[in-house]
C-alpha cells in the first residue's frame, strides 16, 4: 500500500511504516503560502503512532542519549527534506521549509555531525530555504549552550527558530543569541478559545518586544485562528488550514 500523502490521513500508515508530511505554513496577516513545516510520522510494529516530537525525541529520554536513534530519524527527516525541495523545484520553489530539531540531542558531537552533513547538501542546492527549529532545550540551560546551539545551526541555516516548553513566555536568551523566532505548538488541540487567547497574546508580546517572529504550530480550528489573528502572530499552520 503506498505511504498516505496528506497527513490527515495519518492513520493509514502501516505498522513499519514512516514518513514525513510538509505542512502548509502561512502568513496569519493574509493567508498567503510561507513555506511548509516538516512533520515525521511512524508506525511502529506493534501498532503504536507516533508523530513529530514524539520521533525526534525518541532516544533523548534517558540520561545518556542514544546517537545512533537520533541521528537514524534525523537523517530520515533531512532526506525528505531534500525529496520534497527537489520535487518542489519542478514545479514552483519553496522559500521556507522549517524542520524541528531537539536540541539537547544537538548538542552532542555525533548528532550535530549528523546534521551537519545533511543541512550542507540541503543548504549547497537550496540555499536560504532551511530553517531549523529547535526544542526540547537541557532544562538548566544557559546563555553559552544557546550560544552553541546557533554556532552550529547558523552555517547552514541562517534563520534559525526556538520552541520554548509551550507556556515559556520569556524569550530575552534567545533573542541575545540572534534567533529569529519563536514557535509554539497547539498540537491541533481543541483549545478553548479564550485560553488560547490569552497564551498566544503574551507569547506575541514577549515575542514583538524582542524583535522575534511568531510561529504558531498545530492550529485545530477556527476560533483558535481567529485569537492567532488577534495576537498578531506571523505564521501558522495546522489542521485549521
Amino acid at each position: 500500500m503506498a505511504l498516505p500523502d496528506s497527513e490527515k490521513d495519518i492513520d493509514a500508515l502501516e505498522p513499519g511504516a514512516s514518513t514525513v508530511f510538509f505542512r502548509q505554513i502561512r502568513k496569519s496577516a493574509d493567508g498567503t503560502l510561507a513555506g511548509y513545516y516538516a512533520v515525521p510520522a511512524k508506525r511502529t510494529m506493534d501498532g503504536a503512532l507516533k508523530v513529530g516530537d514524539e520521533i525526534l525525541s525518541d532516544g533523548t529520554k534517558s540520561r545518556a542519549i542514544d546517537t545512533a536513534v537520533v541521528g537514524k530519524n534525523l537523517t530520515r527527516v533531512m532526506k525528505a527534506v531534500k525529496a520534497f525541495l527537489y520535487e518542489a523545484s519542478l514545479k514552483k520553489p519553496v522559500k521556507m521549509v522549517v524542520v524541528p530539531i531537539n536540541a539537547r540531542a544537538l548538542l552532542i558531537k555525533e548528532v550535530a555531525s549528523v546534521y551537519a552533513e545533511h543541512a550542507r547538501e540541503i543548504a549547497r542546492e537550496y540555499e536560504g530555504v532551511l530553517v531549523m527549529e529547535c526544542f526540547d532545550f537541557p532544562k538548566a540551560f544557559s546563555l553559552d549552550i544557546i550560544d552553541e546551539l546557533a554556532i552550529l545551526l547558523y552555517p547552514f541555516s541562517p534563520v534559525y527558530l526556538a520552541r520554548p516548553d509551550l507556556g515559556v513566555t520569556d524569550f530575552t536568551i534567545y533573542a541575545n543569541c540572534n534567533f529569529q523566532g519563536v514557535c509554539a505548538d497547539l498540537q491541533n488541540k481543541p483549545w478553548p478559545a479564550a485560553k488560547a487567547g490569552e497564551f498566544l497574546m503574551a507569547f506575541s508580546e514577549s515575542a514583538r518586544a524582542r524583535r522575534l517572529s511568531t510561529y504558531v504550530h498545530g492550529v485545530g480550528s477556527t476560533d483558535v485562528s481567529r485569537v492567532v489573528n488577534e495576537a498578531s502572530i506571523d505564521f501558522l499552520d495546522g489542521d485549521v488550514i
